[in-house]
């Protein structure tokens, strides 16, 4: 019969391997939890680019063409600028706009992003891709891709601010804190602008170029941005002007790259992954 001793001693050597093996796991399980995916090519913007996410989404196309994996960080009704100056933290959509994400991005911190749409996810995919973000490593990623201005349009926020040429709750403003941000934070980061498409309003039987929301016509955005662009040295893919969508003026038009006068069908989609992907492989 084996002495108290002896029972003591193996006792403690079963306890000290256990332990070991908790440390190597826990370890393993630490550097799981840790390790980043990487994207060469991250894509943000409105619903242009988020709404549709399968294989004939934007996102999806520029996989087809440029044969990688593509982060579609884009949410639906999200703006460039800031829209709400009273307690916007709590705001789904002011926390997933440029002007915040520029700043989560920078920070690779993204709490607020995944607080607001645990309160409030828009969309059903806004949780899976907020959370995402935070399993990307930005160091890495080569090519942002930037899609705004047609929600900034549509809720008339103001083009600029003469007193505040970085004032994040105008268009201008926001555009340019979110390039200074980013650029501060990853110098060689390339950063391609991608403009809002010509668009018609069926209800009202009109289009971008004649409703004015309170901040101007759709072209007074794309313009400034195209001129925001060129003093920051960034690339800009100006669909409004040269996709050819709305190109003939013709009201019905809408029905040959749109599913709705807006958002844009299975054709308008590969139109513009098509100029983006051209753009990508020009660079």
């Amino acid at each position: 019969m084996e002495s108290l001793k002896t029972i003591t001693k193996k006792y403690i050597h079963c306890l000290a391997a256990f332990l070991i093996f908790v440390m190597i796991i826990g370890v393993i399980g630490g550097y799981r939890e840790l390790r980043k995916e990487t994207y060469r090519i991250v894509c943000l913007g409105d619903s242009i680019i988020g709404n549709e996410r399968g294989d004939t989404s934007i996102t999806g196309v520029l996989e087809e063409l440029l044969g990688e994996p593509i982060y579609n960080g884009a949410f639906g009704g999200s703006t460039m600028s800031c829209r709400v100056k009273e307690d916007r933290a709590a705001v789904t959509t002011d926390t997933l706009s440029m002007a915040k994400l520029s700043e989560a991005i920078a920070q690779q911190d993204f709490y607020v992003q995944n607080a607001g749409v645990t309160r409030c996810a828009v969309m059903d995919y806004f949780p899976e891709a907020a959370y995402g973000f935070q399993n990307i490593d930005f160091d890495k990623t080569e090519i942002l891709i930037i899609e705004h201005g047609v929600n900034d349009y549509q809720t008339g926020v103001p083009l600029d601010n003469p007193d505040n040429p970085r004032d994040v709750y105008t268009f201008g403003g926001a555009l340019r804190y979110s390039l200074e941000t980013l650029k501060a934070a990853y110098p060689k980061l390339r950063i391609i602008l991608v403009t809002p498409t010509y668009c018609w309003y069926l209800a009202k039987e009109s289009n971008c170029q004649e409703i004015d929301n309170g901040g101007g016509i759709l072209e007074d955005y794309v313009n400034l941005e195209l001129e925001i662009a060129a003093q920051y040295g960034v690339e800009v893919l100006d669909n409004y002007h040269e996709s050819g969508i709305g190109a003939g003026g013709n009201f019905e038009e809408w029905k040959v790259y749109t599913q709705d006068g807006l958002h844009l069908n299975e054709m308008g989609r590969r139109l513009v992954a098509e100029r983006i992907a051209e753009r990508i492989t020009e660079g």
